[in-house]
């Protein structure tokens, strides 16, 4: 069971990873380019900052072992409420667009 979990498996498991965020960035900041302003842009900007995070998040974790272990908690608390903020902001951003749609 454990050589499921070796060294290798997760090292690509972090860099398909890394590659799908960086794929995200790309999109968000080419989705940023195209909204012209008001509240969609402003939550698109959001958007934005929140997958730029993210993406820097997902390269911590080959460098983990580096980070003083009272500081983890903290780590992990961080991308847990980012996280939650980018669900949210992602459902209103739908919700905004939808409603404009149908207006």
């Amino acid at each position: 069971m454990e050589s499921m979990f070796a060294q290798p498996w997760v090292i690509l498991i972090n860099l398909v990873a890394v590659g799908i965020m960086g794929w995200c960035l790309y999109l968000t900041s080419e989705l940023r380019a195209k909204v012209r302003g008001g509240l969609i842009k402003k939550k698109v900007d959001f958007l934005f900052y929140l997958v730029a995070f993210f993406t820097g998040g997902y390269l911590v974790p080959p460098f983990l072992a580096l980070v003083p272990e009272t500081l983890r908690p903290f780590l992990v608390a961080a991308f847990s409420i980012f996280g939650a903020i980018y669900v949210l902001i992602s459902v209103k951003l739908m919700i905004d667009v939808i409603k404009a749609l149908s207006e």
